[in-house]
């Protein structure tokens, strides 16, 4: 930033050609200009970006965050109404929003560890578990344990009596479109070895506690039942009870069958005693060469 001669007059440095778009820092390519001139012309950079490059466009976005940064420094110099304060910023959370969002984010598929060194990962896993962790050997507080039992607002209660029935509609829908198949976020994933064995510690530690699964006692309603018995009817559940199967088998008979002709199809819908039986002649029909 810059001031002119006279000491009564605040300037600021511009760039005629942004350098994100290619400017340079040359003195040709700088104009002094007043506060509410600089606003208005980030402003209309905006708005010019957009109708040239398209909105949400790298060059476009890059304006909004030069207006942004300028509505967040307001060094008392630039008078912002409400409305224009509330319009940039709403645009400019839904940029975001579009932008940050899937692959768009630089941690799209990526874990925290991914991001370290072995030896980083190490000393952060060290620093955030055990007694080095932030609540360790710290008791529930009160408001906390208020929250847990009956003192809990959704104590026996499921999210549909919080609804009406068109919006539990709504919301049932909505929650079994994006979460079936390969929309499902977790959908063709597995746990490591190391996850897996972390899932086995905590239910060991927990049956040890309390002398019992921590599902002990919990019935499913006639409603999940229904639910459950959908589900298992979806073609994802399908493709998975194949592939399993699959894994199975080859394990079992791998080594002294052919399982090139092996129906699966078949399998899957047999009962366990006609599974076997099917299995028997099948080793018998297509030994390995």
């Amino acid at each position: 930033m810059k001031r002119s001669d006279s000491q009564y007059q605040y300037y600021e440095s511009h760039h005629i050609l942004p350098r994100s778009l290619g400017g340079t820092d040359d003195s040709s390519n700088i104009i002094n200009l007043t506060a509410r001139e600089h606003y208005i012309c980030h402003r209309l950079l905006v708005k010019i970006c957009e109708a040239r490059f398209g909105k949400y466009s790298k060059e476009h976005c890059s304006m909004m965050y030069a207006l942004n940064l300028m509505t967040f420094e307001n060094k008392g110099h630039v008078h912002i109404c409400s409305r224009q304060y509330d319009k940039m910023r709403s645009y400019f959370s839904e940029m975001q929003h579009i932008r940050m969002s899937g692959e768009g984010n630089p941690m799209y598929g990526r874990s925290i560890k991914d991001c370290m060194t072995e030896e980083e990962y190490e000393r952060w896993v060290n620093k955030h578990s055990g007694k080095n962790h932030q609540f360790y050997g710290k008791k529930r507080p009160e408001h906390s344990k208020k929250m847990s039992g009956e003192g809990n607002p959704m104590y026996g209660r499921s999210i549909k009596d919080c609804m009406t029935e068109e919006e539990y509609e709504r919301w049932h829908n909505k929650v079994k479109n994006n979460k079936n198949g390969k929309q499902n976020p977790f959908y063709g994933k597995h746990h490591s070895k190391e996850t897996i064995e972390r899932i086995r510690n905590a239910n060991r530690r927990y049956k040890e506690i309390h002398g019992h699964g921590s599902n002990y006692g919990i019935k499913h309603t006639e409603e999940q039942r229904r639910h459950n018995s959908e589900m298992h009817k979806h073609p994802y559940s399908h493709d998975r009870k194949i592939r399993q199967n699959k894994t199975v088998i080859t394990k079992i008979c791998g080594d002294i069958c052919d399982l090139s002709e092996f129906d699966f199809e078949l399998y899957i819908s047999l009962k366990p005693g006609d599974k076997v039986k099917y299995r028997k002649q099948y080793i018998k029909s297509h030994p390995k060469a």
